[in-house]
């Protein structure tokens, strides 16, 4: 499983990463997926995702974020929310505003979510002709609204984000 996943508050959700294709019936693309195991019923859900790394389970185990790869948009991946009680998919970066991307190839690591799900924080790495070197900044999404905060922005240290502009709309 290589050490990728997380565990809801009270321990009954499990989210993973795994190639093993007998953990569901329907498990026949071959590659890695991301699971959701639930402890008091013993059901084990696949989420529908492409290369799924980095999974942030809700406190409340509800909904799961993670990295998925993705084939547009320039970026090698994007991150995502998926809600096992609807069962519904929702991308948290794909239309991140010119203000934060300025048209940049880059890269998300470490997505994590808030206790209800209705939050994630990601630090987002990108490159430019001007500025080869990653820069990270960290934002904050909100799936209720659609509104993007820039949580930190780091322009000085790429390795290491820190506080500033806290609370910037980004909308």
């Amino acid at each position: 499983m290589d050490g990728v996943f997380s565990v809801s508050d009270d321990g009954d959700v499990v989210a993973f990463v795994s190639d093993a294709s007998d953990l569901v019936a329907d498990d026949t693309n071959g590659s890695v997926d991301l699971f959701l195991h639930v402890r008091s019923t013993g059901a084990t859900i696949r989420v529908p995702a492409t290369e799924p790394n980095s999974p942030s389970l809700a406190g409340n185990g509800n909904s799961v974020v993670f990295l998925a790869k993705t084939q547009e948009f320039g970026r090698d991946n994007e991150v995502y929310r998926y809600n096992r009680n609807t069962g519904v998919m929702k991308c948290a970066t794909c239309d991140l505003p010119d203000d934060v991307w300025w048209g940049n190839t880059g890269f998300f690591r470490f997505p994590s979510v808030s206790n209800s799900g209705r939050f994630v924080a990601v630090e987002v790495n990108f490159a430019s002709l001007e500025q080869p070197l990653p820069l990270p900044i960290v934002i904050l999404y909100d799936f209720q609204t659609g509104a993007y905060t820039l949580v930190s922005e780091s322009w000085d240290d790429p390795g290491m984000p820190a506080v500033g502009y806290t609370n910037q709309s980004l909308t």
